[in-house]
């Protein structure tokens, strides 16, 4: 059955749950329910990524400020891109990034046919030239299948760094077997139910 199909019939079904998600984050902070970021997909095309918002409105300043104070989250940026108290989120809707269930409307993404349920994770423009600097090939390979919803990293049970993300990433071109596939989304299912992690 085609991805396109399979997300459109999910979006039917997960209608009422949208609601639901939309009403919580618009009592629990001001600001729209919904935040796109640009991100590279494949072959580098630029494409609107999105996601259930559940940082503060003024996220990104707040990043900023706390890598120019903090050398510790510095370098934990600089090696995960993520940090493990992101103050940019906002408490009460930690849990819809544990379960990551914000990711939810990337299935619109899906219908578009910009992305794929399983593939690399979507990349941010402000980090295509830290890849590139890692390796250029692995980073060519990682842009050359359609980026997914979830994948080898985001199932990781343990931070990655950049270069180990980057191999897992580029693994995709060789191709996913009916098992694996499987497996990564029994694994997706398990860590957002039992495993939360705050990628």
């Amino acid at each position: 059955m085609h991805q396109s199909f399979i997300a459109f019939l999910l979006l039917l079904i997960f209608l009422p749950f949208f609601c639901l998600i939309g009403f919580f984050i618009k009592f629990s902070s001001k600001g729209p329910v919904f935040y796109k970021d640009i991100r590279i997909g494949k072959n580098s095309t630029l494409f609107y990524c999105w996601k259930f918002r559940t940082m503060r409105t003024f996220a990104e300043k707040e990043l900023l400020l706390l890598l120019q104070t903090s050398s510790h989250a510095k370098k934990k940026w600089e090696k995960y891109r993520k940090l493990e108290k992101d103050p940019r989120i906002i408490p009460s809707l930690l849990w819809l990034r544990k379960t990551h269930l914000d990711e939810l409307p990337q299935l619109w993404n899906i219908l578009k046919g910009e992305m794929a349920f399983i593939g690399p994770r979507p990349v941010k423009k402000e980090e295509i030239d830290v890849f590139r600097s890692i390796n250029p090939q692995k980073t060519e390979q990682m842009l050359s299948v359609l980026p997914g919803i979830t994948g080898f990293f985001q199932i990781s049970p343990s931070p990655l760094t950049l270069k180990k993300r980057l191999s897992l990433e580029a693994s995709y071109t060789k191709g996913l077997d009916l098992k694996t596939q499987a497996d990564i989304l029994k694994k997706t299912i398990l860590y957002s139910l039992y495993k939360p992690s705050g990628c």
